[in-house]
């Protein structure tokens, strides 16, 4: 099963929280996207890819870039994406794995308590109640990062626009018209740090999102 998936990991100026993530994921093919980081890292390990952009280009640019790396290169039946924050669990990773299915979309959404930071928690709920009056989707996590789903719908993942967060979102409202299922697996909400290390800003990509649904909505 784990020559069956790859795992892509976009990075941008990224902590100790990828390394120890590649370091749980020994045994697993690894992409890493270095998305113009300033600082640098490499990792010589056996499984692992590294993709670079020259310049920071977005975190759905970066997952476009590994997407068409694997289309071209390699023959992995599935992808899950994850963040290099730490926020995703090697148990979390795996049980996103083992939901993995032809003609379904898996997406590993966090049960939101009292410790999640305000700014994680609002963004997310709002963007849940947009999809669901704007499009009738029912997402509990919609700005999950921890994504897996079948190489036959790169394609069109590919094809979407977007090149921030907001692409993430823009995937979401293509399910649809593909018709895949969403599974929904629920995993740890782990915020290191109070989720400093993360490199949304709540106002500027929220924005982006909030637009992105509306936009798609008016077309």
């Amino acid at each position: 099963m784990k020559k069956d998936f790859c795992i892509v990991i976009p990075a941008y100026n990224p902590d100790g929280n990828l390394t120890k993530l590649i370091n749980d994921l020994q045994g697993y093919d690894i992409i890493v996207v270095n998305d113009g980081s300033t600082n640098t890292f490499d990792f010589n390990m056996e499984g692992i890819t590294l993709l670079e952009h020259k310049k920071n280009e977005g975190k759905g640019a970066a997952l476009k870039t590994a997407f068409k790396y694997i289309s071209e290169q390699a023959s992995y039946k599935y992808v899950i994406t994850a963040d290099a924050d730490g926020q995703h669990s090697i148990g979390d990773i795996k049980a996103v794995a083992a939901c993995l299915c032809e003609g379904s979309f898996v997406l590993g959404c966090r049960n939101f308590d009292t410790n999640t930071p305000i700014r994680s928690l609002i963004g997310n709920k709002i963007t849940s109640v947009f999809l669901k009056f704007f499009y009738n989707i029912n997402i509990s996590d919609s700005q999950t990062g921890l994504r897996g789903f079948s190489t036959n719908f790169l394609e069109e993942l590919i094809n979407i626009e977007g090149s921030g967060y907001e692409y993430e979102t823009a995937v979401l409202l293509n399910l649809k018209k593909s018709n895949l299922s969403v599974i929904e697996q629920p995993v740890s909400a782990i915020y290191c740090d109070n989720n400093r290390c993360s490199h949304f800003n709540p106002i500027k990509d929220s924005a982006k999102i909030f637009f992105e649904i509306i936009r798609r909505k008016l077309c």
